[in-house]
C-alpha cells in the first residue's frame, strides 16, 4: 500500500509539472517547458523504479499518458530538438505503452521534417526461418511489411527460402511491372502473394486434398512412406498414431500380416476344438504374439523396400517434379509458376533469374540469398554461390539428365544454355581443357554464373527437407587427389540443416537499414505462451523493452523420459545452437518477431485444411503489424553502436596486449611484411609497395585509436550478452 501511495503522489507531482509546462507554453517560455517536461518524466521514472515488476505493469497506463503529455508540450512550444531527445529517451526506455510509443514516433518524424533531418529508412532487409508447412505464415506478413517498407535484401532457409523468393519476386514486380488496374495485377506482386494461403488451402481437383499436401507428390515406389507419415500425423494420441501407422504399414505390405492372421485363426480354431480352457488361453496368447510378429514383419519388409526406394530417389520421398505424367501439380513445377506469376513473368520465355532481380541500377538491386547444405563437404553454402567459392577451387557442375527429373523444361533449358556458356570461360578452359568437352558429352555442364541462375533452382536446393524431399546432386573435382580430374557427386540437402534462421545475412556493425527476422516457435508451458485461437495478435511476440528477449529458450525434453525426445533435442541443438544464441544478442533481438504455433500447426502437418491455413496466415499478418508498430530505428542503431563499441574495446585490448605492447612481436610483424612485398608467387599472398606502406603505418594509428578510446570511452554498462568478433570463411 505504501508503494502505491508513493506512486500516486509521484503521478500527482508529475501532473503538476506538466501543468507548469503548459503554462510555460502560453507564456512562450521555451526553457520552462523543457525543464518541466523533463522533470515530469524524471519523477515518473524514479517512481517506477521503486515498484515491483507486476506493479510496474499495473500502473503503466497511468505513466504512459503523462509521457505523451510531456512531449506534446514540447511540440506546442516548437522545441523540436528537445522533443526528439525526450521522445527518443521515452521510446528507448519502452515503459510507455505501444500506442503511445507509436504517437511519439509520429512526432519524431514531424520533428525530423522541421529540422530537415533524414527520415528513418524506408527500405529493409528480411530473413525468414524454415519450417516446411509453417511457411504459410509468411505471405500476409510480407504484404503487411510491404505497406511501409521496400525490400532490399531477403534471405531464408528451407521454406523460408520459398518465402524469400516470393518476396523478391513481388518486389521485382512492384519495381518493374506496374500494371495497376489490369487483370494481371491481381495475380502478381504483393496482391498475388496475398492469394497464396487460400491457394494452398484449396482442395486439388485430382486428389481432393489441400494443394499444400498435393504438391508433395511422392514417386510410386515411395508413396507408402508418405502414407505412414500422414497416418502418424493424423493421430491425436500416441496409441492413435501407432494404430494409424500400423494400418498404413499393413496396407502397403499386407502379406506377412495376413499370413500371421491366418496362422492365428488356425491356432484359436484348433484350441476351440479341444474344449480345454488352458489350451484356449494359451492359443489366444500365441495368436496375439503371432499377429504382433506379422505386423513387425510387415514393417520390416516395408522398411527394407522403402530404404532402397528412398535412396534411389535422391534420399527423399518426393522428387518435386514428375515430368508430363498425369496427377496433381508437383512441388517444383508449382514453385516455378508461383515465382514467375508473382514477378509478373508468366508470359516470359524463361524463369526469373538472380540477374533480373539485381537489375542494372545498384540503388534498386534486390538481393536474394538462400542457404543450402552440402552433406558431402559437411557445411552450409549460400546461393547463389559467391565468387569466393570458385576462387577456392570448388567449381560445381550439374547433370542435365538428372536436372530434367527435378525441374520443368523451361528451367532445364535455361540451365543448359547458361552451362554451355560457361564452357567458354577462359579460367575453366585453362584449368580443365579437353576434360570439359568429355564431361559435356557425358551430360555434365558447369553450374551457371550467379546472374544466370534461375531463382527456383536455388529455392529447390534449399528446400530439400530430409527424407521428405529429395536432395539435389551437383558435381565437383576433388583436387586433393593426385589423379586425372574426374567429377564426383556432391549431395545438397535442406538449407535449415545448419542454419534455419540465418539472421547474420546482410548484417553490418552499424546498419544502414533494419534487417527484420521472423522466427517460428512452439508453445511454452505458461498460459501466456499458449496459442490463443481467438486473437492471432496474442500469438505473436516481440521484445517491448531493451531488456527483454535475453532469456535462453528452454528445450524441455526430459519430461517425456523417452529416447526419441532425447534424440530430437540433440538434433535440434546441433542444428540451431548458432542461430539460438544469435537471437539473444543486443541489436538482434529487438528486430525479431516470434510466431507461436501448436504441434498440429505448421511443421510436417501437410494435411492442414483451408481454415487452419488461413488462421496461420492471419498470425503472420499480425507479425507484420507488430514489426511496423514496435520497431524503433533510433533505439536499434543506438544499441548496435553501444554493442560495437564494447566488442571493439575487447579487440583493441587484445591488440594492445599483443603486437602493440611487445616490441619484438611488432618487429616480427614488420619483418614479415617486408618479406612479402613485391614480385612474389601468388601463393605467398604478396602486397604491393603502396599497400605495405599503408600497413606499416597502421600500428601507430591503432595506438592513437586505442589511446583516444581509453581517454574518451569506457562502457561498463554495454548491452548484454556481450558479443564477440570472429573470423570464418564466407558461406
Amino acid at each position: 500500500m505504501a508503494t502505491e501511495n508513493t506512486h500516486g503522489e509521484a503521478l500527482r507531482d508529475a501532473e503538476r509539472l506538466l501543468e507548469h509546462a503548459d503554462a510555460s507554453v502560453a507564456r512562450n517560455d521555451g526553457e520552462g517547458v523543457v525543464r518541466n517536461a523533463w522533470g515530469a518524466v524524471g519523477i515518473l521514472r524514479n517512481a517506477r523504479a521503486k515498484l515491483s515488476v507486476p506493479e510496474q505493469q499495473k500502473t503503466r497506463d497511468l505513466r504512459s499518458s503523462l509521457y505523451l503529455r510531456a512531449v506534446q508540450a514540447l511540440r506546442s512550444a516548437g522545441r523540436w530538438e528537445d522533443l526528439r531527445k525526450l521522445a527518443a529517451s521515452i521510446r528507448f526506455d519502452r515503459d510507455a505503452r505501444r500506442p503511445v510509443r507509436a504517437e511519439l514516433g509520429k512526432m519524431m518524424v514531424e520533428a525530423n521534417q522541421k529540422l530537415s533531418l533524414p527520415a528513418p529508412p524506408q527500405q529493409c532487409d528480411l530473413v525468414m526461418k524454415g519450417g516446411i508447412t509453417s511457411g504459410v505464415v509468411y505471405p500476409l506478413a510480407l504484404v503487411e511489411l510491404a505497406e511501409q517498407y521496400t525490400f532490399r535484401s531477403i534471405g531464408g532457409a528451407s521454406v523460408g527460402a520459398v518465402a524469400a523468393a516470393s518476396a523478391a519476386a513481388a518486389e521485382f514486380s512492384r519495381r518493374t511491372r506496374d500494371q495497376t488496374g489490369t487483370p494481371e495485377a491481381a495475380n502478381q506482386g504483393f496482391g498475388g502473394l496475398a492469394l497464396v494461403p487460400d491457394e494452398l488451402g484449396t482442395p486439388d481437383p485430382d486428389t481432393g486434398r489441400p494443394k499444400l499436401l498435393s504438391v508433395f507428390r511422392p514417386e510410386p515406389e515411395t508413396r507408402p512412406a508418405l502414407d505412414v507419415v500422414l497416418a502418424v500425423l493424423g493421430g491425436r494420441t500416441v496409441i492413435g498414431k501407432v494404430l494409424a501407422a500400423l494400418v498404413a504399414v499393413v496396407k502397403s505390405e499386407p502379406l506377412p500380416f495376413l499370413a500371421s492372421l491366418v496362422l492365428s485363426a488356425l491356432l484359436v480354431w484348433g484350441a476351440l476344438s479341444t474344449d480345454q480352457a488352458f489350451l484356449l488361453t494359451l492359443s489366444v496368447l500365441a495368436a496375439f504374439a503371432t499377429l504382433a510378429t506379422g505386423a513387425i514383419a510387415s514393417g520390416a519388409v516395408l522398411a527394407a523396400r522403402l530404404n532402397k526406394a528412398i535412396a534411389r530417389n535422391g534420399f527423399g520421398i518426393c522428387r518435386g517434379y514428375a515430368g508430363s505424367s498425369p496427377g496433381p501439380e508437383p512441388l517444383t513445377a508449382w514453385l516455378t509458376g508461383l515465382i514467375d506469376r508473382i514477378a509478373g513473368l508468366s508470359d516470359h520465355p524463361g524463369a526469373l533469374t538472380f540477374g533480373q532481380l539485381w537489375g542494372t541500377d545498384p540503388d534498386r538491386r534486390i538481393e536474394l540469398v538462400v542457404t543450402t547444405t552440402c552433406l558431402t563437404f559437411g557445411r552450409p553454402y549460400r546461393l547463389p554461390f559467391l565468387e569466393d567459392v570458385e576462387k577456392d577451387g570448388k567449381v560445381f557442375f550439374f547433370n542435365t539428365q538428372e536436372f530434367a527429373e527435378l525441374f520443368p523444361e523451361v528451367v532445364c533449358d535455361q540451365m543448359r544454355a547458361a552451362g554451355e556458356d560457361r564452357l567458354r570461360d577462359p579460367e575453366l578452359l585453362a584449368k580443365w581443357g579437353d576434360n570439359l568437352r568429355v564431361w559435356e558429352a557425358q551430360h555434365y555442364l558447369p553450374f551457371p554464373r550467379a546472374e544466370q541462375l534461375p531463382v527456383v533452382v536455388a529455392v529447390r536446393m534449399s528446400l530439400s527437407f530430409p527424407v521428405l524431399v529429395s536432395m539435389v546432386p551437383l558435381y565437383a573435382v576433388d583436387e586433393s587427389l593426385e589423379q586425372a580430374p574426374q567429377l564426383e557427386r556432391c549431395w545438397f540437402s535442406d538449407g535449415g540443416s545448419c542454419s534455419n534462421l540465418p539472421i547474420h545475412f546482410f548484417d553490418s556493425m552499424i546498419p544502414r537499414r533494419p534487417t527484420f527476422a521472423i522466427n517460428l516457435v512452439g508453445e511454452g508451458p505458461s498460459p501466456a505462451q499458449k496459442v490463443d485461437p481467438s486473437d492471432q495478435s496474442k500469438n505473436v511476440w516481440m521484445p517491448s523493452t531493451n531488456l527483454q528477449g535475453m532469456s535462453e529458450r528452454w528445450n524441455r525434453f526430459a519430461g517425456s523420459l523417452s529416447v526419441p525426445s532425447f534424440l530430437t533435442a540433440l538434433v535440434n541443438t546441433m542444428q540451431s545452437w548458432n542461430d539460438g544464441i544469435q537471437l539473444t544478442q543486443p541489436g538482434y533481438r529487438d528486430r525479431i518477431v516470434h510466431i507461436r504455433h501448436t504441434e498440429r500447426e505448421g511443421g510436417l502437418n501437410l494435411n492442414m485444411d483451408l481454415a487452419k491455413i488461413r488462421t496461420l496466415a492471419q498470425r503472420g499478418e499480425a507479425a507484420g503489424e507488430r514489426i511496423k508498430a514496435d520497431f524503433d530505428w533510433d533505439n536499434h542503431v543506438w544499441i548496435r553502436l553501444r554493442s560495437v563499441l564494447d566488442v571493439t574495446d575487447h579487440e583493441l585490448r587484445r591488440l594492445a596486449e599483443g603486437p602493440l605492447a611487445d616490441p619484438s612481436a611488432r618487429a616480427f610483424v614488420e619483418r614479415v611484411l617486408a618479406e612479402h612485398t613485391g614480385d612474389l608467387p601468388e601463393a605467398n599472398a604478396p602486397v604491393t609497395p603502396a599497400q605495405a606502406a599503408e600497413l606499416a603505418a597502421l600500428f601507430p594509428e591503432l595506438e592513437k585509436l586505442l589511446k583516444a578510446k581509453r581517454q574518451s570511452y569506457s562502457d561498463r554498462a554495454a548491452p548484454d550478452p556481450t558479443p564477440e568478433l570472429r573470423v570464418r570463411p564466407r558461406l
